[in-house]
């Protein structure tokens, strides 16, 4: 009696397979689990109906009925209790049909094979051996999806206007998990502020700093930041309360007209919490530096041009299209192939373009005010673009000023003149051109070719004609 009675238990803890102990492997549960859920899906309805449910069995005879005999429960089989291992047929069935009437209520009332369910789902593709259950395992009841977690992170998108006035969803470059906008100067854009929360109210405040030092701008005091599309300056922080949950709030900027970096944040509290800071690099794309002549390597380190006109303020001035900085390279070497001598390459644009300021330099006077030159306004009306460069005129010679003037000319470059207080004159051909020469206030402007573009705000001044 009791080596049969230790044979049944064992076949409860070892089961049919063999390999899978009570403590070791997927887990007693789960095997008895998985195992009765199909036996159990193979029983009719009538007969479930005979069942006491979540009591013991109110019958032998009605208890066991013979499609529950799968092959994951054949330790279980009547047939299989015999005399010889139990001592009485009779002994071995009541036995038999207590501990599986046991086994299965304790499953049915969640005791047994409570929460089981995700973990044999989640671990049958790789026990497939030990799984009883023919086909792919869709006898195994479904787990309870717990409910997703409300998403209540604040959401910031970024709109730019075109120069047709079409508005288009921009997408940032993220470099190390930070988000960076490129912009033209003086561009429009929209900014759409959103909290996903279901409920509650939330508020936000859009705060900025603005960083001319990325833009060759080495003074910052009363650097221009975000204006409104009415011109009127943004303070640097702006709060907006009391916005529902599930609204959007559109605020729209104007970038500032020099070519600067700006660091965004967007600050949100209430039934969205946290922020999200964002980069606006407002500069023309596609400006190369102008290099040394005998850095280029084109001519054998011939200095056929050289740079000037650096100040402390603005010690990089020598950027431009690459076109602009191809035709320069052209018009230096055949001048200098005939005469000797390298021209002298003042102001282009500076790293990001927008407006070049001089600043309250000696003897700068503005022409469009008659007033000192100041930070951040011209006079430099033009070099934004990268399509504009001051050459030097003083101490040539008219011969030299014809040739220079015929050089550029083939090349599609106009040659103008711009005096100290940025006044530009387009027909100096018809003056006296050895008064202009012997000046030092006076320089020659370039105005090279390109194709623009509508983002140019303002447009770009052009050549027209050689004078």
């Amino acid at each position: 009696m009791r080596e049969g009675t230790g044979r049944v238990i064992l076949s409860l803890l070892v089961l049919r397979q063999g390999n899978y102990a009570a403590f070791g492997g997927p887990g007693l549960s789960q095997v008895l689990g998985a195992m009765i859920e199909h036996c159990f899906s193979s029983v009719s309805e009538e007969q479930r109906r005979n069942w006491p449910g979540m009591g013991l069995p109110g019958g032998a005879g009605r208890f066991w009925p013979a499609p529950l005999r799968c092959s994951g429960l054949q330790a279980f089989r009547p047939a299989r209790l015999t005399s010889r291992r139990l001592g009485s047929k009779s002994t071995g069935q009541m036995l038999h049909n207590f501990l599986v009437a046991t086994l299965v209520s304790a499953w049915l009332s969640g005791r047994v094979f409570a929460g089981a369910a995700v973990d044999f789902a989640g671990t049958a593709a790789g026990n497939a051996a030990w799984d009883p259950r023919p086909g792919d395992g869709s006898g195994i009841p479904p787990a309870p999806v717990p409910a997703a977690a409300e998403d209540a992170s604040p959401r910031v998108k970024m709109f730019l206007t075109d120069g047709s006035g079409r508005e288009i969803e921009a997408e940032p470059a993220v470099v190390d998990g930070k988000k960076y906008y490129e912009r033209m100067p003086n561009a429009k854009f929209r900014i759409e502020l959103a909290c996903p929360a279901r409920s509650g109210t939330w508020a936000v405040c859009v705060e900025y700093s603005v960083l001319p030092e990325h833009g060759g701008h080495i003074h910052s005091k009363g650097a221009p930041g975000y204006r409104d599309w009415s011109g009127k300056p943004v303070p640097a922080r702006t709060c907006y309360d009391k916005n529902a949950s599930g609204a959007a709030l559109s605020v729209r900027y104007q970038a500032p007209d020099i070519g600067t970096r700006i660091e965004r944040k967007a600050v949100f509290t209430g039934a969205c919490a946290g922020s999200v800071l964002e980069t606006d690099e407002i500069m023309v794309p596609g400006l190369v530096p102008l290099l040394p002549a005998y850095e280029d390597g084109l001519n054998g380190g011939v200095t056929y041009y050289v740079l000037i006109g650096t100040t402390s303020t603005h010690p990089v001035n020598h950027f431009g299209a690459p076109r602009t900085v191809e035709l320069i390279k052209k018009i230096a070497w055949a001048y200098y192939s005939e005469f000797g001598t390298p021209i002298a390459v003042n102001d282009m644009s500076l790293a990001r373009g927008g407006v070049f300021d001089l600043g309250p330099l000696p003897g700068c006077i503005s022409g469009s005010t008659g007033k000192a030159c100041e930070f951040w306004k011209p006079p430099h009306n033009e070099h934004r673009y990268g399509r504009q460069a001051d050459v030097r005129s003083y101490g040539l010679t008219s011969a030299q000023h014809d040739r220079l003037l015929k050089i550029a000319c083939g090349l599609g470059v106009a040659v103008l003149v711009e005096k100290s207080d940025d006044t530009i004159l387009e027909d100096y051909e018809l003056r006296d051109i050895d008064s202009i020469l012997r000046s030092t206030g006076h320089h020659f402007h370039f105005r090279f070719p390109g194709d623009g573009s509508a983002a140019e705000d303002p447009p770009d001044a052009l050549p027209s004609g050689c004078p």
